[in-house]
């Protein structure tokens, strides 16, 4: 079982107004979109998103920081049904998207200091193997949502 250190920082929502760049995060051919969770009134909190991998080579996601929860392991069920391993990273082969869903694979932060609210930002760095760290804004939605409301909309 791998754990990766985390930090979490939680941002008002009145600090995110430009829609189309809070949706977004790239570097270099990467591209992270509609990173979102739920409400929780304590952790652990399931976090997904998009990410597109247009570098043309495969990339490897190995880890997350996000102010205070003390740890975050990368978890899913790759093999279709059963229950969720922990992995130790997350490959996204060249030109091709990676969906972190709901009841697939996701990003799971564990302990966390403060209830996650309707409405609350958090501000989550990711990290893959020889890129610089990724900046991503992490939307929280109802408790219960099950996609994110505005996936699918061209960026």
């Amino acid at each position: 079982m791998k754990y990766l250190a985390l930090a979490a920082l939680l941002v008002p929502a009145a600090a995110f107004a430009q829609e189309d760049e809070d949706h977004v995060a790239e570097r270099d051919g990467l591209r992270i979109l509609h990173a979102w969770t739920t409400a929780t009134e304590r952790g652990p909190a399931q976090v997904y998103m998009l990410i597109e991998n247009e570098t043309g080579e495969t990339v490897v996601l190995t880890g997350a920081r996000v102010g205070e929860a003390e740890a975050a392991l990368m978890a899913g069920q790759l093999s279709g049904g059963g229950d969720a391993e922990i992995l130790p990273m997350m490959e996204v082969a060249a030109d091709s998207d990676f969906d972190l869903a709901p009841g697939e694979v996701y990003l799971e932060l564990d302990e966390l200091p403060a209830p996650l609210a309707e409405g609350d930002h958090l501000e989550m760095e990711l990290r893959f193997d020889g890129i610089e760290p990724l900046d991503v804004e992490v939307e929280v939605f109802e408790d219960g949502t099950l996609e994110h409301p505005h996936a699918g909309h061209a960026h």
